[in-house]
């Protein structure tokens, strides 16, 4: 499986979790970024997981 594709499928996991917007960056170094901007019905059911 290629890194574009493997990228793909982590972002696509990602947002299926509801966990907001995702930035994938790939640097030329060889480096990959991966930055997410959570939601607040993310950090809601986070908090209520993390709870119990």
């Amino acid at each position: 499986m290629n890194t574009k594709k493997e990228l793909k499928e982590i972002e696509e996991f990602l947002k299926s979790n509801k966990v907001g917007n995702i930035v994938i960056e790939r640097k030329p170094n060889g480096t990959i970024t991966i930055q997410k901007t959570e939601t607040s019905q993310y950090k809601k059911e986070y908090a209520n997981n993390k709870a119990t």
